[in-house]
Parts: structure tokens; C-alpha cells; sequence
């Protein structure tokens, strides 16, 4: 693929993205996207089929994000759970749900997490909510 072709592809994916998260599946047009993009319908349709093909592939690129974003800072949170236990103590927080991908990216985090909640005193209800690569909620 040429580069500017990767670049375009690149846009449409961004724009829709932010159209997807303003206006979310259902009030989103491909007329918006390909405006936000700076593109025309017959590019995007080109490159991802469809409206849910491109639903698709702006769900795995924000999956993708989220587990580079994960992989740099679990380290971090890791290591310091005292910054955890902190933020817990000193703010009025009810509960915690602790979010993981299905791809083993966020054990480091989960374990910061409820360590921070022991440590923190505070008997505060929490859940570990897994998402699949597909976006989809696991049991």
C-alpha cells in the first residue's frame, strides 16, 4: 500500500473514531466520517466495506491504544500502589471496577489495584470486568 493511501486509511480511522465517540454507532453517518476525514463516501467504503466495518476497525484501533497505554503504565502503577492507596483514602470513591482486555496486558494493574483498596482502609465493593478483543464483555 502506497504511503499516502496508509495515510488516508489513517484519517478515515481517526475521524471515525471521534464521530463514533460524539455521535456513537447509530447516530453516526458514513457522510460524517467521510467529512470529519476529508474524504470521500467511495474511499471509505473502499477501505472498510462498510459503515459496521468501520465500526469494527475503530473498536479494535481503540483497543489497540488502550493496550499500548496499559502496557506503558501497569509497570508504574505496579510498582507505586501507594499512589493508589492515596487516591483512594483521600477521595470519595464508592467503588471500583477494574477494566482488563482478554490479551494479557493488565495483571500488573489488577493486583496494584487491590492491593491499594486493602491498603487503603475502605471497605469498597469492586469487580474486575474483562473485554474481549472483540469488545465484547466476558464472564
Amino acid at each position: 500500500m502506497q504511503q499516502r493511501a496508509i495515510e488516508t486509511k489513517k484519517k478515515i480511522l481517526e475521524a471515525a473514531v471521534a464521530v463514533f465517540a460524539q455521535k456513537g454507532l447509530t447516530g453516526a453517518t458514513v457522510d460524517d466520517i467521510a467529512e470529519a476525514g476529508g474524504v470521500n463516501k467511495q474511499r471509505l467504503y473502499a477501505y472498510y466495506g462498510s459503515k459496521m466495518g468501520l465500526f469494527e476497525a475503530a473498536l479494535l484501533h481503540v483497543f489497540q491504544q488502550v493496550e499500548l497505554f496499559s502496557r506503558s503504565t501497569v509497570g508504574k502503577a505496579a510498582a507505586h500502589p501507594e499512589k493508589l492507596t492515596e487516591i483512594l483514602r483521600n477521595n470519595d470513591i464508592q467503588s471500583v471496577t477494574i477494566v482488563r482486555m482478554e490479551v494479557p496486558c493488565c495483571g500488573g494493574l489488577e493486583m496494584a489495584a487491590k492491593k491499594a483498596i486493602q491498603d487503603s482502609g475502605k471497605f469498597l465493593p469492586w469487580q474486575v470486568v474483562t473485554i474481549s478483543i472483540d469488545g465484547e464483555i466476558m464472564e
